[in-house]
């Protein structure tokens, strides 16, 4: 279970970086505008879910193994960011809305 978790804070994670770029954000939102302050905002949060998503899997494996997951679920799910952005970027837009 807390795999999933981690999966989904990683996903998010790399969502929101991906976000704070414009050419991404202008495939998911057309009309949405980048300020300087959105963009640290994304980033700051993707940075959190990232460390939360590696506190997950350190409080339920050990350190080693966890360090291992976690750069293997990182990869998945960058990987799987990138595939949402190239096949249906509108899946992300409700992160764009509800960051207004």
């Amino acid at each position: 279970m807390a795999e999933l978790l981690a999966f989904t804070c990683a996903y998010l994670a790399f969502a929101l970086l991906a976000l704070s770029q414009p050419q991404h954000l202008k495939a998911v939102a057309p009309h949405a505008t980048l300020t300087a302050a959105t963009r640290l905002g994304r980033r700051s949060v993707a940075a959190l879910l990232l460390l939360l998503s590696l506190a997950l899997l350190l409080g339920s494996q050990g350190s080693g193994f966890a360090a291992l997951t976690w750069t293997l679920l990182a990869s998945a799910a960058g990987f799987s960011v990138a595939l949402t952005l190239s096949w249906k970027p509108e899946w992300l837009r409700w992160l764009v809305l509800s960051r207004r």
